[in-house]
């Protein structure tokens, strides 16, 4: 069987299992193999916390700042990223992006908001994946009673993202 046509029939029955291809195009981008890896593994049902160090190091996550942090951690052991959730988890980590960071902060409570998890009941994990003790305007009683009240929904973001900027 000529090369060409073996390596076809392999992907042809890696994509018969739901198996990651080993014979795909090059990444469009420097961080697509990383997702490409990670979402071997929620396909698989190892995007847990008991597969996090095997993850780590097969996926090099140590070369994307974004899912290097203890927001990732969080969302991993919560079981954030299995197979059904893939999509929404991905999209989450896209919405990640590094900077300073007042930026970096506002951007993860943003991703706690347009999940539906910027409220009353996340806001410890919230405060701490986000750090947002690191940022005194939010550390205070007027952000935890916005949250409470629930002013922090992805619906009204932008309000309460300008209410924050603006104290």
């Amino acid at each position: 069987m000529p090369k060409q046509t073996h390596l076809i029939a392999v992907a042809a029955m890696l994509a018969c299992f739901n198996a990651p291809s080993i014979v795909s195009a090059e990444p469009k981008n420097k961080h697509e193999a990383i997702y490409t890896c990670m979402a071997g593994y929620s396909r698989e049902g190892k995007c847990d916390w008991n597969h996090w160090s095997e993850m780590y190091e097969a996926c090099a996550l140590h070369k994307f700042s974004p899912l290097d942090d203890q927001a990732t951690i969080a969302a991993v052991k919560a079981g954030r990223c299995d197979w059904n959730n893939w999509s929404r988890f991905a999209e989450w980590l896209d919405m990640r992006p590094p900077g300073d960071k007042a930026q970096a902060i506002d951007s993860c409570m943003a991703v706690y908001s347009r999940s539906g998890m910027c409220d009353w009941n996340h806001w410890s994990e919230m405060y701490e994946v986000c750090e947002l003790y690191k940022y005194s305007p939010l550390d205070d009683e007027e952000t935890i009673a916005a949250v409470k009240a629930g002013k922090c929904d992805w619906n009204n973001w932008s309000n309460f993202a300008g209410w924050l900027h603006n104290r």
